[in-house]
C-alpha cells in the first residue's frame, strides 16, 4: 500500500519554507489593487516608467465580429518554434488552417539579427509557393511572444530576447521592418505585412471570433503574457536541497542548473496520484538523483503543489483586477499554455481564487483557445487590410 505523508510532520523544513508560498486572501487583494495601481501608471503617459507592471499598447482599434471572411497569413514567432499559417474564414465557426513548423537552428538564434529575418523570410517564401499564394499578395500578421515597444500597429521595437536567442543585431530595431526587408530580397513572391501582436492579443482575438464576449487573453506556459481590452482614454501610454532537507545524501550540480527543472517536468512530478511518486522518480532520474526515498519524492512534490498553487493564486489577483477594471456583465477569458492545460490543479486553482477575488457582479469564464494565436495575428492582419484600403467589407472576400 502506497504510503502518504503529512508534510509538517514528516518534511517540517519544507513545510515551513512552502508556508511562505501560500498567500491568504488578503494577501491577495493587496496584489490586486497593487496591481490595479500600477496598471493605472503603465497607462499613463507621466509615470509609465516608474510602473512594475509594463503596459503596453497594442494598437489594435477592433475586434472581429464573427462575420469576417477571407484567406491570411501569420507567422507564429515563439522561443521554442516559429510557425508560417494560412489562415482561411470561410463561414461563421468554421476556421481552415494549414501551417508550417519550423525550429529554428541554434546557429541562426545566436547569429546576427539579420540572419533571424532572413531565416524567417525564407520560410514565409517557400510556404506561400507550395500553396500556390505567391502573387496574391494576401495580408501577413505576426504573433510575437517577445517583449516589444509597440508605435503602431506596424511598428514594433524589439526589447530583448529570451535566453534562447542572441541575435543582439535586432534589439532596439522595428521587428516589421526587419521582416519587411528580408521579404524584399525575395522579389518573385508578394506578401503585405500588416501588423504585429503579442501572442496574448492573438488568442483574444481568436477566441473573440467565435466568441464575441472574448475581453482577456491570457497564456501561461514556458512564456507568461496577458492582454485585455482597456478604453482608449485611459490608455496614455533558492532552495531547500542546500540546507539538507531534501535529497540529503545526493547530488545536486545538475539539478542546481537555472532552468533546468523546467515546466514539463514539473507537471509530471504532480501528475502522479497521492501517495504514488513514479513519475517524481522519473524526473529525478534526468537529473542523475536515483533510487530516492518517499519522504523525499512526496516532499518534492509537496513544494511543486506549492508553487504553482501561489502561481495560479497570483494570476488569479491579476485577472481578477482586469475583470474589475472593464466593468463588463460578461466575458469570456481566452487561455492557452502548457501550465493551464495540462498542470492537473492550476485550472482550478485559478478559477477558484478568482472567482473569490473578483466583483460577483461581473461573470466570467476561462474557455482554451481552440485556435493558435496565429489565427489572432490573422485577423488583425484582415483588419487592418480593410482599414487601410478601405474596403466595404471587414475582410475582403475569398474566391473559391
Amino acid at each position: 500500500m502506497a504510503n502518504t505523508f503529512n508534510p509538517e510532520e514528516d518534511f517540517p523544513e519544507v513545510y515551513k519554507v512552502c508556508k511562505l508560498f501560500n498567500p491568504s486572501i488578503d494577501d491577495l487583494e493587496k496584489i490586486k489593487q497593487a496591481m490595479d495601481r500600477e496598471i493605472t501608471m503603465g497607462l499613463s503617459r507621466d509615470h509609465h516608467d516608474r510602473s512594475t507592471v509594463p503596459c503596453h499598447l497594442s494598437y489594435v482599434q477592433d475586434l472581429p465580429t464573427g462575420r469576417e471572411r477571407g484567406q491570411f497569413l501569420a507567422l507564429e514567432m515563439m522561443p521554442t518554434n516559429c510557425r508560417i499559417m494560412l489562415v482561411k474564414f470561410s463561414s461563421e465557426r468554421d476556421i481552415y488552417t494549414s501551417s508550417k513548423c519550423v525550429i529554428m537552428p541554434h546557429t541562426v538564434a545566436a547569429g546576427r539579427g539579420t540572419e533571424v529575418f532572413t531565416f524567417l523570410a525564407t520560410i514565409i517564401a517557400n510556404f506561400v509557393k507550395e500553396k500556390k499564394v505567391d502573387k496574391d499578395n494576401l495580408p501577413l500578421g505576426i504573433a510575437f511572444a517577445f517583449t516589444l515597444k509597440k508605435l503602431a500597429l506596424d511598428v514594433g521595437i524589439l526589447v530583448s530576447w529570451t535566453k534562447e536567442f542572441g541575435a543582439q543585431g535586432a534589439i532596439g530595431k522595428d521587428v516589421v521592418q526587419l521582416l519587411r526587408d528580408a521579404l524584399a530580397k525575395f522579389p518573385e513572391i508578394s506578401v503585405d505585412v500588416m501588423g504585429i501582436i503579442n501572442v496574448g492579443a492573438g488568442s483574444l482575438l481568436a477566441l473573440c471570433w467565435a466568441q464575441p464576449d472574448t475581453r482577456i487573453g491570457l497564456i501561461m506556459g514556458s512564456i507568461a503574457n496577458s492582454c485585455y481590452v482597456e478604453r482608449v482614454e485611459r490608455c496614455e501610454t533558492a532552495s531547500l536541497m542546500k540546507a539538507g532537507a531534501i535529497f540529503a545524501e545526493d547530488r545536486r550540480d545538475y539539478i542546481g542548473i537555472q532552468w533546468k527543472l523546467d515546466m514539463v517536468s514539473l507537471i509530471e512530478i504532480v501528475s502522479d496520484p497521492p501517495g504514488v511518486y513514479t513519475k517524481a522518480q522519473e524526473v529525478m532520474d534526468k537529473f542523475r538523483i536515483r533510487h530516492c526515498k518517499e519522504r523525499d519524492l512526496a516532499a518534492l512534490k509537496y513544494i511543486c503543489d506549492t508553487v504553482t498553487n501561489r502561481a495560479a493564486m497570483l494570476v488569479a489577483s491579476g485577472v481578477s483586477c482586469l475583470i474589475d477594471r472593464m466593468r463588463l456583465p460578461q466575458i469570456s477569458i481566452a487561455v492557452d499554455g502548457g501550465i493551464y492545460r495540462l498542470h492537473p490543479t492550476f485550472a482550478t486553482v485559478l478559477n477558484k481564487y478568482t472567482r473569490l477575488l473578483a466583483d460577483p457582479n461581473y461573470n466570467f469564464e476561462f474557455v482554451i483557445t481552440q485556435d493558435s494565436c496565429g489565427v489572432g495575428a490573422a485577423i488583425m492582419a484582415g483588419m487592418a487590410h480593410a482599414n487601410k484600403y478601405k474596403t466595404d467589407a471587414k475582410l475582403f472576400t475569398m474566391d473559391y
